[in-house]
């Protein structure tokens, strides 16, 4: 059956471009090496191992200034150039706290800043929770959207009967959707971009750092195998605090409703449909990359259950996974840009308990330093 026309509320092109390298990178490599310098109380080394921060593509050219003092130096007072005399006094220097920085590696995977080694070289951490030196390394802030395909490398996540898995199909949605955010001129980061594992607490502090507009961790259900002839059965869970997280959820759902009806699938549907919070009993969001993650509008996505054999079949398909990506995409961008409430929401539910991490001591990690093709 025909998708049918395109929803009207956001008119974008979101044809798919392929070239994970055309992004805009917003870097701030001084900043990190000042804070380095500052944590070991001597600045020796900095200008070999630290370039000048990257200018972010279309930003202004920053104001000539009085220079800053160096990290290590105690706080200084500085004369104005005639015809002011007015003395003013350098604010104090405050490096940023080890882990509130996202850089990406020489490989273009994204880490978390630790600080410096004796010769310069990055300390990051890397998706198996571990430490690793790299070459110093762009960081990577602020932009629109922070993309999490769930699960990967060790951890395949729900598995269907045909042998899909859910990791396989949560990156390949969220490729799809980062090519059409950024066709629609959007900037757009992902936690991963190849079949490896990272952390929950590694993920949300991933968002925290890079503070994007929204952060939308993308995964796929399990555990019935039921077919329900009474709609879609697609769960959006939002941070329970946050109220532009749930209009974010609802808007998303409201577009997989919009795009999914249309197929020709008995989907499966828990009494959990819809948008919701999830509580773990103490009134905290159940799920670690929503937990973990507060100050960021967040959501976690069901979109389909793989524990449904007809149903995996689909989730197969060029065609779904078109549609699911362009249903999370104009949910996205219609809470970029509108002030619409979306729909779907239900009552959240309390569940005690928190989600938990995979045993890391398979984890292989990806190599940091080797640029990918």
């Amino acid at each position: 059956m025909s998708l049918g026309a395109r929803p009207r509320a956001v008119s974008i092109d979101i044809g798919i471009d392929t070239d994970r390298r055309g992004r805009r990178l917003p870097a701030a490599l001084l900043l990190v090496g000042l804070a380095a310098a500052a944590c070991a109380g001597e600045g020796r080394g900095l200008a070999r191992a630290v370039s000048p921060p990257l200018a972010a593509e279309g930003a202004p050219a920053a104001a000539a200034g009085p220079t800053t003092a160096p990290a290590s130096s105690a706080p200084s007072t500085t004369t104005a150039a005639a015809p002011s005399s007015t003395t003013t006094t350098a604010a104090p220097f405050v490096p940023p706290a080890p882990g509130s920085i996202a850089v990406r590696t020489p490989s273009g995977i994204l880490a978390l800043w630790h600080g410096f080694t004796d010769d310069g070289r990055m300390i990051v951490s890397t998706p198996c929770d571990r430490r690793a030196a790299i070459a110093p390394s762009p960081a990577v802030r602020s932009v629109d959207v922070l993309l999490d395909p769930g699960h990967g490398g060790l951890d395949p996540g729900a598995r269907a009967e045909n042998g899909l898995t859910e990791a396989e199909l949560n990156l390949d949605v969220a490729r799809r959707v980062t090519a059409m955010l950024r066709a629609a001129g959007r900037t757009v980061e992902l936690t991963r971009d190849d079949d490896s594992f990272r952390t929950l607490a590694d993920r949300a502090q991933l968002a925290t750092a890079i503070a994007p507009r929204a952060f939308v961790s993308i995964h796929h259900n399990s555990g019935m195998d039921a077919p329900s002839t009474a709609g879609i059965g697609s769960e959006v869970y939002h941070q329970l605090a946050s109220p532009e997280a749930r209009r974010l959820g609802g808007l998303v759902y409201e577009e997989l409703a919009r795009w999914f009806l249309p197929l020709d699938v008995r989907w499966t549907r828990s009494a959990r449909f819809g948008v919701r919070f999830r509580d773990n009993g103490a009134g905290q969001d159940f799920y670690g990359v929503l937990r973990r993650s507060a100050g960021v509008p967040a959501i976690l996505i069901e979109a389909a259950y793989l524990s449904n054999a007809r149903e995996a079949e689909v989730l197969r398909t060029e065609r779904f996974r078109d549609a699911e990506a362009r249903a999370i995409t104009l949910g996205i961008l219609r809470w970029l840009t509108t002030a619409d409430a979306g729909t779907g929401y239900q009552d959240g539910f309390v569940e005690g308990g928190t989600g938990g991490n995979s045993d890391l001591t398979t984890c292989r990690d990806p190599d940091l330093e080797r640029p990918r093709p």
